[in-house]
């Protein structure tokens, strides 16, 4: 017999009456118990609503946590005071405050979790200065972390190496300084690099050298021009006597020297490679 025949014989035999009421009370019954649980649950999540913040303290302590070299301490707790003043253990948005810390100088990244029952745990983890930056159209300062990124902080003490820019090219001009740095080590290292807003480079080393690179597409083009230079580097010098204060990569196929005033010469001759120069 299948489901079907089985229904229409069940449904077609007669019911009595006692067993009819029975099945209708249990019904009633069931449905009692759904309500009553229903209007409960309505009656706590109202209570709790209105009489819940009595109940629970308000965040009364934040604890900084991290190894903090440029931020204030108290700093970072009043401003996180400020974010979650009247909020309680539930109430407090942690999103909300660790954007709000995350928009002080020198703080990267801050994670933050609740301690019961009115105490907030803040880790915060700060910006690591690589290279002071100053936009070439304004003059204004700001700091790049070891990724390129920006932020707006005081330069700290110690000396950084300085990027001068367009807006909207730290990442880039960053990256050409990471590049390029690491080559110009053997002679003194990079202490500014210059974008202009024509992408044209320039780099002055911490001895003075200017070094005019010129547009490039690719670091690779502006490094294959540096390593030349620091290849024959100790030729120049004894060619020239000493270093020279300017060298200039714009012009094809030769090199061109700037000395001092003082020098033997008032201008250098092209220093010939050789060979077609990158």
């Amino acid at each position: 017999m299948t489901r079907l025949e089985r229904f229409a014989r069940q449904a077609s035999t007669p019911v009595p009456p006692g067993a009819r009421w029975w099945r209708d009370a249990w019904v009633i019954a069931r449905w009692t118990r759904r309500i009553t649980l229903f209007a409960m649950l309505l009656f706590v999540a109202a209570a709790w609503s209105y009489w819940g913040k009595r109940w629970v303290p308000p965040i009364r302590t934040v604890v900084i946590e991290g190894g903090l070299e440029h931020s204030d301490t108290d700093r970072l707790r009043y401003a996180a005071l400020r974010v979650v003043e009247g909020k309680n253990f539930f109430d407090v948005d942690l999103q909300a405050l660790r954007r709000s810390l995350e928009e002080l100088p020198w703080v990267r990244h801050a994670r933050v979790h609740r301690v019961w029952p009115d105490a907030l745990v803040v880790t915060v983890v700060e910006h690591r200065a690589a290279a002071i930056w100053i936009d070439v159209a304004d003059g204004r300062i700001a700091l790049l972390d070891t990724d390129g990124h920006r932020f707006d902080a005081e330069p700290p003490s110690v000396d950084l190496p300085r990027l001068v820019g367009p807006s909207g090219l730290e990442e880039r001009l960053f990256e050409t300084h990471q590049s390029l740095s690491r080559l110009l080590d053997p002679l003194g290292g990079v202490e500014v690099l210059v974008m202009s807003p024509s992408l044209s480079h320039v780099v002055r080393l911490s001895g003075g050298t200017e070094i005019i690179l010129g547009r490039f597409e690719t670091v690779q083009q502006a490094r294959q021009k540096v390593s030349w230079l620091v290849q024959h580097w100790s030729a120049i010098r004894e060619r020239l006597g000493h270093e020279p204060v300017r060298v200039d990569f714009r012009h094809h196929g030769a090199l061109a020297l700037a000395i001092a005033p003082d020098g033997v010469a008032a201008s250098a001759p092209p220093v010939s490679t050789g060979k077609k120069k990158p």
